[in-house]
């Protein structure tokens, strides 16, 4: 089958009086480029507008009727070779399906095989196929002897980074993290962050345990002020009460002039003693 097209002289270039359309046009219509209407001439300018688009659509109307006429043999040709290529897309379609259906199979077929491989020479419980899989494994071009070496790569890094992480701090969190991704540094990246969380928390515990403490030490120490400040007034009143209970007839008192060495507190104090004891003084 060929496609024979018979050679056609191009349409000629559609001559028009363009220059002196142009010209006159340009010329006529210049004093609108400097043109200011004022409100009397609302009308006017409305009316102006209006001339303008009807001669802008008659050119334009001409453009559309010409273009129309010269393109409709090439349109013509145009949707009979639209409607061959349909003809031919269809059988296309057919076949396209059936090597599809075809190459579903045969991926279908070496899965299954990359999967019984896979259970035979894997060493791990833990290992699914899915950390290791690769999708150009299926292609047809890919042999199954090729797949093997692959695999046995992939599991001699597992078993390489494995024997490393026995020798690291947090092996079996590092492990745990190696199993999900079998990446060897993002497994000891997460550690890590673990690792610095835990310390974080400890030392977070560290100053609750400070705090609590000093606020115990506080608490005792207004416990403790508060009991003697009890133990004081209670010796007063003990003092009061002795001193009441003692017979009026019985306390005699005497003025007894003195003169003390005291400080501003202690004579504070002394006037206190005083008054709570109700004995009467003056200076000398």
């Amino acid at each position: 089958m060929e496609l024979i097209v018979k050679e056609i002289n191009i349409p000629e270039k559609i001559e028009f009086n363009y220059q002196e359309l142009k010209s006159e046009i340009e010329t006529k219509l210049e004093l609108y480029n400097s043109l200011v209407y004022q409100e009397k001439d609302l009308k006017t300018a409305k009316s102006d507008k209006a001339n303008l688009n009807r001669l802008k659509k008659a050119l334009n109307d001409e453009r559309i009727r010409r273009e129309k006429e010269y393109m409709k043999p090439f349109i013509e040709f145009k949707n009979q070779i639209n409607e061959i290529i349909d003809i031919i897309d269809k059988p296309v379609r057919l076949i396209d399906n059936q090597i599809k259906d075809y190459e579903k199979i045969k991926k279908e077929e070496k899965n299954k095989e990359i999967i019984e491989l896979f259970a035979e020479i894997n060493q791990f419980e833990w290992l699914k196929l899915n950390k290791i899989f690769d999708s150009r494994w299926l292609n047809s071009s890919y042999r199954i002897k090729k797949v093997k070496e692959d695999m046995l790569l992939s599991l001699e890094k597992i078993e390489s980074d494995l024997t490393s992480i026995d020798s690291l701090d947090y092996s079996f969190e590092i492990k745990e993290f190696y199993k999900k991704s079998l990446d060897l540094n993002y497994a000891i990246s997460e550690v890590n962050k673990i690792k610095q969380l835990n310390k974080q928390k400890e030392e977070a515990e560290r100053q609750r345990q400070e705090y609590i403490k000093q606020q115990e030490l506080l608490r005792q120490q207004k416990q403790n002020e508060r009991m003697q400040q009890l133990q004081q007034q209670e010796m007063q009143i003990k003092q009061q009460a002795a001193i009441q209970s003692i017979p009026e007839e019985v306390v005699k008192r005497q003025w007894i002039g003195f003169e003390a060495n005291l400080s501003l507190e202690e004579a504070k104090l002394l006037n206190k003693f005083f008054k709570d004891n109700n004995i009467e003084f003056k200076p000398l």
